[in-house]
């Protein structure tokens, strides 16, 4: 019993590893397009309009999804105390793509060229996001299924 048990979770552990990883590469490019949308909203306010940075991001949050929203709503309260740089530093977000946001938000981000170059370079991770997804999501998956397959037939 204990051996059919040591077995089965054997097998799945890798598999669940793989999907985790093929997973985890998904969510960043779906975070990447969605950071890509709501900074070109914010792009159009903040340059039209004299409102505050937070009212603004409070406005595009329909644009974020899941885990990305959820971190921008339980820190946009303390946006005005912490400044933009904290913010973006609290994002629980891929280090890359937090490095991106941090030197956005050391430039000024009242001008339109620094929004240009931000949502270019959002947009060329994204690419780059893109193309590992499609190489090695499916491997990452393949690989974990196929090593969790011989270690369960190897202790049969």
């Amino acid at each position: 019993m204990f051996k059919f048990l040591f077995i089965i979770i054997l097998v799945l552990l890798p598999i669940k590893v793989g999907v985790d990883i093929q997973k985890k590469m998904h969510n960043r490019k779906k975070n990447l397009k969605e950071l890509d949308t709501f900074f070109s909203n914010v792009k159009r306010e903040v340059i039209f309009s004299k409102r505050k940075i937070s009212e603004i991001f409070y406005e595009n949050l329909p644009c974020l999804s899941g885990r990305l929203r959820q971190d921008f709503e339980d820190n946009l309260t303390s946006l005005p105390e912490i400044g933009l740089y904290e913010f973006f530093n609290k994002l629980n977000i891929d280090s890359n793509d937090k490095k991106l946001l941090l030197s956005f938000a050391d430039g000024i981000p009242k001008h339109e060229e620094s929004f240009d170059n931000l949502l270019k370079l959002l947009e060329e991770n994204y690419h780059v996001a893109n193309n590992i997804y499609k190489q090695n999501g499916k491997l990452y998956r393949s690989i974990g299924l196929a090593s969790g397959l011989i270690l369960g037939i190897l202790f049969i």
